[in-house]
């Protein structure tokens, strides 16, 4: 199942659960991407500029606030979905699509039929 708000559509697919509902997204927000980097420079070089190359590269986090009719339960926690962000209208932008670890999921209210939980996600861990 997807949800849209304010341009942008959240999917979470995961096989062994089948597709985790999101009726309503109430908040996401979206850690940078970091990378140590190597020097690539060759020593026999003759110019003065030096080249880097990443080498490990952390995708960052994900955390997303969001009410379902459905309950989700501590099972989800520590399994790896897959995440899909991206644009509607307009240019076509994918922000994330693919493994995403879900490293913590709270419960915060229940709004009349919907519960609401906070969730973050690891992206990239398989």
């Amino acid at each position: 199942m997807a949800i849209n708000s304010q341009n942008l559509q959240v999917a979470l697919s995961d096989g062994e659960f089948g597709d985790i509902d999101i009726n309503e997204l109430v908040s996401i927000a979206i850690d940078g991407v970091t990378a140590d980097s190597v020097e690539v420079t060759a020593r026999t070089s003759t110019q003065r500029l030096k080249r880097f190359r990443p080498a490990d590269v952390d995708y960052g986090t994900v955390s997303i606030t969001f009410r379902n009719k459905s309950f989700l339960t501590e099972a989800f926690v520590g399994k790896t979905t897959n995440l899909l962000i991206q644009t509607l209208y307009g240019p076509s932008t994918s922000y994330w699509n693919g493994p995403a670890f879900i490293q913590s999921l709270a419960w915060r209210a229940s709004v009349g039929e919907l519960q609401e939980y906070s969730a973050v996600f690891k992206l990239g861990a398989t």
